[in-house]
């Protein structure tokens, strides 16, 4: 299986991206992996803020990531946790990065890390 990322959802104003990754990739340390393409949506938003964000990981935290110039860490999604974070009430979380292209990474803590991740975004154009 390794790391997988799928859009289970991409309307005008809403994505999902359903991400996984079993442990047998690392994405440790200076290696991240795209989850959330804003290029690939359709229509293509110049950016997204994260609505929800239901979780299951074990082996390490996971990062995610707002992506720029420089980073913005957005959550960390800590060890052996199962939770659903809802952040629809405020609008979002906002990207951060600086000069953001609008695309998420997930980065995992340790070479072993596994989750399981579904993002909800809003789509900003």
């Amino acid at each position: 299986m390794a790391i997988t990322s799928e859009t289970v959802q991409d309307g005008d104003r809403l994505a999902v991206i359903y991400a996984t990754n079993d442990g047998a990739t690392d994405e440790s340390g200076s290696s991240k992996a795209k989850k959330v393409d804003v290029s690939a949506l359709s229509p293509a938003p110049t950016t997204v803020k994260i609505l929800k964000c239901d979780y299951a990981v074990a082996g390490g935290n996971v990062n995610v990531i707002y992506n720029g110039s420089t980073d913005a860490h957005a959550l960390v999604l800590p060890d052996g946790m199962t939770d659903q974070l809802d952040f629809s009430s405020f609008g979002g979380l906002p990207n951060k990065a600086g000069t953001p292209d609008g695309d998420i990474y997930l980065q995992g803590s340790d070479s072993t890390t596994t989750y399981t991740v579904v993002l909800t975004v809003l789509k900003v154009f």
